[in-house]
């Protein structure tokens, strides 16, 4: 930009997978339901005794997000330099898919099963706050000590969606006292 000042820009594109997985499972290894004790009906009959339970719990979310980085250094003196970045909130599409099976299982007659691991989907927007920054660095000889701060106010931080109101959190986020 001029003799001893650099000026900078970026368009900043970030995505990702997040997987989770929880895993239940009780078994009943001394038999104690018994097909006597523990009995469930349904349509053309009865399953009889307690076994075994599987618990499945899945989310993944795929995301998206954009922001742009701007920044500015300049040599203040032969040995200091003095920088600053402002950067724009990122902007991200999440979509998340999620849901739940639990299956019981039975000493005669099979088993029951309830709920689909990927049966739900949401799709939401977070809006994450404005940073801005500033750094020195200074030449003493063959050493050069650098610093830098960086400002990012949390409680600016967003989420939306069609059809669902994140107005709750939101105001719990904005008036979070740290």
């Amino acid at each position: 930009a001029a003799p001893g000042v650099m000026v900078g820009g970026a368009l900043n594109i970030a995505f990702g997978t997040y997987r989770f997985t929880r895993f239940y499972q009780e078994v009943d290894i001394n038999n104690e339901n018994t097909p006597d004790l523990y009995e469930v009906a349904i349509d053309g009959g009865f399953l009889r005794g307690f076994d075994q339970l599987d618990v499945e719990e899945t989310i993944t979310s795929d995301l998206v997000g954009v922001n742009f980085r701007g920044g500015l250094t300049a040599e203040v003196t032969p040995t200091i330099r003095a920088g600053f970045v402002l950067e724009t909130p990122t902007w991200y599409s999440v979509d998340e898919t999620f849901g739940t099976r639990v299956t019981t299982f039975f000493d005669d007659g099979g088993s029951l099963a309830s709920g689909q691991t990927g049966a739900n989907q949401f799709d939401y927007a977070v809006r994450t706050p404005w940073r801005v920054g500033g750094g020195l660095a200074f030449d003493l000889g063959s050493l050069r000590v650098m610093g830098d701060l960086a400002f990012v106010d949390w409680t600016q931080l967003r989420l939306s969606a069609d059809g669902a109101s994140f107005a709750g959190a939101n105001r719990r986020i904005r008036d979070f006292n740290a």
